[in-house]
């Protein structure tokens, strides 16, 4: 009996473990965006099975229970229809080379959020805008004033006049505008101001019309959050990328979204930036009263730039490449996700009886759902009610009733691809 219970015991642990790395494998392979790196697939694609596969999908576990709004509705057919044939033939290295402007992208995003960082040492590598000038009531050419604009703070450096006559008026009005020495150097001063400080915009002197140009840029600055989330959002649009290098793993939605969020990422983006280009640089005053200026975008603000225009470039690169035509049609009713993908790989269209024998004796009967629909053509051809011919050059065999078709033979049941 104990050795009936302990051989029990050792069973349903097996079991029980067997079980729960089954659980495991499901939850890891579905997890967003890198999950599907790992996971089995029916992708037989040598080098990027891994990450174009039913697994990398967006929703896979849903998507084919979602498919009628996010894959097969008239707006998703139709944006996959659309491109060149010859470049969708050539979907793998479009494809990768959007993959790798985006990783560019994200780069960019990473260095030009540097500049919205508080440590002064960073912002002054990498500003928004900088400028420099003379400040004139401190004695000509004798006080030189840099400002480093990020768009969480600003760095304001002082150099005052070495003349003891012009330096003493420049550094007693610097101590009594909050400047302090970094150094040793008696004569240079800095500031470093938030943006969400209440004197951020009070300078040195009578300057009146710095100081309201300084406060259209402050109240025009980008939102930090949608900086962040734009740093993130490069992610989903490397991974569609990636998704797109295959013709199994192509599908209309992600074509769809690589289009239409990059367009709109794009939009939203340029117009945050070009309203602080025009706030934080181009309303700033070159001369007054109060100093000389020069302005200039530094090199945080123009690697933003650059990374908002690689999103149109991604945006066309996905405009030219159409999806497979095997999925250019609703999926049937019950019709799995991995059958579904393997849609994409149909070549062509069979035109007739010969040819879809020829095309069953050299697939055999492993051949997939996509050899029975369509490749080339949105329209799937009808199957012909052909009896099948034995080796030996009888007379064909007969037909196996239906029962769904009132005891009628139907060939097209019989020879549907599995």
């Amino acid at each position: 009996r104990v050795c009936v219970y302990n051989s029990a015991l050792a069973a349903l642990a097996l079991f029980a473990s067997f079980a729960m790395s089954e659980i495991l494998k499901k939850v890891i392979f579905n997890i967003p965006i890198c999950g599907g790196f790992c996971a089995p697939t029916r992708n037989r694609e040598p080098c990027f099975r891994h990450v174009s596969n039913e697994y990398t999908l967006p929703l896979a576990p849903r998507f084919m229970k979602l498919a009628p709004l996010i894959e097969s509705s008239a707006c998703c057919l139709a944006c996959g229809r659309v491109g060149a044939t010859a470049l969708g033939r050539r979907r793998k290295p479009i494809m990768l080379a959007a993959f790798a402007l985006n990783l560019l992208a994200f780069i960019f995003t990473c260095l030009a959020l540097v500049g919205t960082s508080k440590d002064p040492s960073s912002l002054r590598s990498i500003p928004w805008v900088k400028g420099s000038g003379v400040l004139l009531g401190l004695g000509a050419n004798g006080a030189t004033y840099d400002v480093y604009v990020g768009n969480s703070m600003r760095v304001d450096i002082l150099r005052c006049s070495e003349d003891p006559s012009k330096g003493e008026a420049c550094r007693a009005a610097a101590l009594a505008r909050g400047f302090t020495r970094p150094s040793t150097d008696p004569n240079l001063f800095q500031r470093n101001v938030a943006w969400d400080d209440e004197a951020a915009c009070n300078f040195i002197g009578n300057a009146t019309s710095l100081s309201a140009s300084c406060q259209e840029c402050k109240d025009n600055l980008l939102s930090h959050s949608s900086l962040i989330l734009s740093l993130i959002t490069q992610f989903p649009t490397m991974t569609t990328d990636l998704q797109r290098t295959t013709r199994f793993g192509d599908v209309n939605c992600q074509k769809t979204m690589g289009v239409l969020s990059n367009l709109v990422s794009f939009v939203t983006t340029i117009i945050s930036l070009l309203a602080f280009r025009s706030a934080c640089w181009s309303a700033l005053p070159v001369e007054s009263d109060f100093a000389h200026f020069q302005w200039s975008l530094g090199p945080g603000f123009r690697l933003l730039m650059a990374a908002a225009g690689i999103k149109i470039a991604d945006a066309i690169a996905h405009s030219l490449v159409p999806t497979p035509p095997g999925k250019w049609q609703k999926p049937n009713k019950g019709l799995e996700l991995a059958d579904y993908m393997e849609l994409g790989n149909s070549v062509k269209c069979v035109p007739d009886d010969s040819s879809a024998d020829t095309s069953g004796s050299s697939s055999g009967p492993a051949s997939t759902s996509s050899d029975s629909h369509h490749s080339d053509s949105s329209q799937a051809p009808e199957e012909k009610d052909t009896p099948p011919v034995p080796p030996d050059g009888s007379s064909p065999l007969p037909q196996q009733p239906n029962a769904s078709s009132g005891g009628r033979p139907t060939g097209s049941n019989r020879f549907a691809a599995s």
